[in-house]
């Protein structure tokens, strides 16, 4: 037999008995998906269910590909589990269930899901709140969200937020509404002392001076940016502190931004909360409206370059405003990027019938481990 012939049977002996290169093991990504916790069928969870199946319903979700889920779990105005700090909103609206914060957190960890309640600061403010707590624009005119300016409000979003960390069943928690009102706000009398305080001396042409094209716009501006930036501040060290767990891994959802990382409009400065490490990763919803998401990439390159080596973030992509299609091409576009996986908002019957799948075929077709974020 010829020599060429002998090494050509022993290489492909070789490989017959050779064992197949294992393949490499996923990326660790998130994966996540917002739930709306009421009977709203283009906007709730609840119609997915079956019998009230939670279980059943994570586990045809982590199918899907899906590994954390984001629950509204709680606002100014109420709870879905018993709150000393927030009222718990009534029964039927918990399906029943004294604490249904307990009945997702259980069956969705039974799947392998982690647990990221998605908490609501400031706005939805009871009905009843006393006007001199919320924002004003500046003809005086309020609006259903807390000031946060306001020293009684930020005491009551500090023991809500700590109330909700303290529960061993969570694996996160995100901030979301951590901002102003879009528009023109505040014009409070307590922004104003507080503004007043920091210049150290009083403000004539109020609120002239501080609106658009005013002498103190700039400064005004970045008080109430500040005053946003603090309270995340203030709340980093305690809510880590009250997680039974090593670590509690914080979020937040903030505004899509053109340029820079601060968006002035809703006086959020969240590319300084990444910077100084007051949040584990952001989430930026780029999906404010049709045209946002049509220009998903111009916002999410700009986003990626701010953050990159500052902190991990996670894409917000809005699939009730958008195609299957693009939503699985906002994911690859994430992962170009650098990002640490994608959130879809939200979970709905069209979502789970069309989006879902769509990722599950293109882009979630492996398994993958939720990312440490710095717990482990």
């Amino acid at each position: 037999m010829a020599w060429w012939l002998i090494v050509a049977a022993v290489v492909v002996l070789g490989l017959a008995g050779a064992s197949p290169a294992a393949s490499p093991a996923p990326k660790p990504e998130l994966r996540g998906i917002y739930l709306e916790l009421h009977g709203n069928r283009a906007f709730g969870a609840f119609p997915l269910l079956q019998e009230g199946d939670w279980r059943g319903l994570f586990h045809r979700l982590k199918e899907l590909g899906v590994n954390t889920i984001l629950p509204n779990v709680v606002s100014p105005s109420g709870a879905i589990y018993p709150s000393t700090v927030v009222p718990t909103r009534p029964l039927e609206e918990r399906l029943g269930h004294p604490d249904l914060l307990k009945v997702i957190a259980e069956a969705a960890h039974a799947e392998g899901l982690e647990v990221h309640p998605w908490t609501i600061e400031w706005y939805h403010a009871p009905r009843e709140t006393d006007p001199n707590r919320l924002a004003h624009d500046p003809e005086g005119k309020t609006t259903n969200s807390l000031c946060p300016s306001v020293p009684q409000n930020r005491d009551l979003m500090q023991r809500m937020l700590l109330e909700l960390a303290k529960r061993p069943d969570i694996d996160g928690l995100q901030y979301d509404y951590i901002r102003f009102p879009e528009g023109q706000y505040c014009y409070c009398q307590h922004c104003r002392a507080g503004f007043e305080r920091r210049l150290g001396h009083s403000v004539t042409n109020w609120p002239a001076d501080v609106l658009p094209k005013g002498s103190l716009e700039i400064k005004y501006v970045d008080y109430l940016c500040d005053t946003i930036s603090s309270f995340v501040q203030d709340m980093h060290d305690p809510l880590k502190a009250a997680h039974p767990r090593p670590r509690l891994v914080l979020s937040a959802a903030v505004w899509c931004v053109e340029s820079g990382s601060r968006h002035v409009g809703v006086r959020q400065d969240w590319g300084r909360w990444a910077e100084e490490g007051w949040v584990d990763f952001v989430a930026p919803m780029n999906y404010g409206n049709k045209w946002v998401v049509a220009n998903f990439e111009r916002f999410a390159r700009n986003e990626a370059k701010m953050l990159t080596g500052k902190r991990p973030f996670v894409f917000g992509a809005g699939a009730y405003l958008d195609t299957p299609e693009g939503v699985v091409k906002a994911a690859k576009l994430g992962r170009e990027l650098g990002a640490s996986g994608l959130i879809v908002y939200t979970l709905t019957e069209n979502t789970f019938a069309n989006h879902l799948p769509a990722m599950r075929k293109e882009v979630w077709t492996e398994p993958a481990e939720v990312p440490s974020f710095g717990r482990r």
